[in-house]
């Protein structure tokens, strides 16, 4: 299985990350993989294809299935809004930046009335990236590491204080 993961991540990893977004083009609706998380239970999340003209993936908790949160990207795979099963929400305009190659910036806005304009530049770091971000005027946040692989998906992330890897993929095709 790794094997198959490597080959399909050689082919799909480097066209996403030119955009800085997943390929959900190539994903096939169902597609779900299992993330292990540093600070919570592992997550299970699930593509649902496209729902009111953005790509859509469902997140549960992947011991009991209890809905977490809901992501909506735009056509480029960019996340765009994240409802939370409670009816929080966060937007970003025009779209999250932290997969984006090079400099970019956006603003991120929530049902609380926050809204914070973030800098960010992600650059290549040995076999992945590093992503490094503050709120302008502000402290940056801590630098995370990420890799890519099937379909642009980050399948791990690390930085100062948090952590994720993806363990495993279920009705994704050849990554399975």
């Amino acid at each position: 299985m790794r094997l198959a993961i490597a080959l399909v991540a050689a082919f799909y990893a480097p066209a996403a990350l030119a955009q800085g977004g997943i390929d959900f083009a190539a994903m096939p609706k169902g597609c779900n993989w299992l993330t292990k998380l540093s600070d919570r239970p592992d997550q299970r999340e699930t593509f649902l294809g496209k729902v009111k003209g953005k790509y859509r993936v469902k997140i549960v908790d992947a011991r009991n299935g209890a809905a977490i949160s809901t992501i909506d990207y735009n056509a480029e795979g960019l996340m765009v809004r994240r409802t939370w099963a409670d009816g929080r929400w966060e937007r970003f305009e025009p779209y999250s930046c932290f997969t984006v190659p090079g400099k970019c910036s956006y603003t991120y806005r929530n049902g609380a009335g926050d809204r914070v304009k973030i800098d960010s530049e992600v650059r290549p770091a040995g076999e992945g990236f590093t992503s490094a971000a503050r709120p302008r005027g502000g402290a940056a946040y801590p630098v995370e590491k990420f890799t890519l692989g099937p379909f642009g998906l980050m399948t791990s992330s690390a930085s100062a204080n948090y952590s994720t890897k993806i363990t495993g993929f279920t009705g994704c095709g050849p990554t399975s």
